[in-house]
């Protein structure tokens, strides 16, 4: 009997997939997909379709984080959840809780484990993670690649929970840049946000590090990211 793991992450139109298979008769198998951003505080839910064999089952489900771009990844919760016989379709709430040491982290790791007709399956990939809070930062980049050597333009705009813009004339908050090694590179200090979409740039080196740049905007503990690609193309 052969089996085939199927995980997919999906955010905002986007799907992330990855699959293996034991060969080409494939019978059995199941589709696991999350939020690519995760809200902190809050449930978040899960979904665990399987076809072919609905034996009963268990999925653990890991979330790990990192503090920067150079520490070990640190476990922050787990949870087992128990599928019985003949449920194809289950629909998992996870809550992920505050993490006690920070509330800003380089991004997350979701894993999960279990087994499938007495078969394991397991599968991982990268998550973020965002605040439960009545304010959004829409922060976007004039374009997703840049070639060492370019001026990065981007633009933030403050919205509610109603996606009505900010109108507060003390409405402030600091955005840095960071590069895939997690070191800051620049900083804007007390960005004026209450006046609709705010526009800014900064150039990068003939020689940066290549790889994925993150854009995050910060205002006490309201932290909310986006990013973009350095590479020679």
């Amino acid at each position: 009997m052969s089996i085939k793991f199927l995980l997919i992450f999906i955010a905002f139109g986007c799907t992330f997939l990855g699959m293996c298979w034991a060969d080409e008769d494939v019978d059995n198998g199941y589709i696991f997909t999350s939020p690519k951003s995760l809200k902190k505080g809050q449930n978040n839910q899960l979904q665990f379709i399987r076809f072919g064999c609905l034996d009963s089952s268990a999925l653990t489900v890991q979330l790990f984080y990192k503090k920067n771009y150079n520490s070990n990844e640190t476990l922050a919760q787990q949870q087992t959840y128990n599928i019985p016989k003949g449920n194809k379709d289950a629909l998992l709430n996870f809550f992920v809780k505050p993490f006690n040491d920070t509330d800003y982290v380089y991004n997350g790791r979701l894993q999960i484990n279990g087994t499938m007709c007495g078969k394991p399956i397991s599968g991982s990939d990268e998550v973020q993670f965002s605040n439960t809070n009545a304010n959004i930062y829409i922060i976007q980049t004039d374009k997703p690649l840049y070639k060492p050597g370019q001026t990065v333009k981007f633009r933030v705009l403050k919205v509610d929970k109603n996606l009505r813009p900010s109108d507060k004339t003390n409405d402030t908050a600091d955005i840095y840049v960071e590069d895939p090694r997690g070191t800051r590179l620049f900083q804007f200090k007390g960005v004026q946000l209450g006046k609709g979409i705010t526009q800014n740039q900064f150039p990068l080196a003939d020689e940066p590090v290549q790889g994925t740049w993150t854009i995050t905007v910060s205002k006490n503990k309201d932290t909310q990211s986006t990013t973009f690609d350095v590479k020679e193309y």
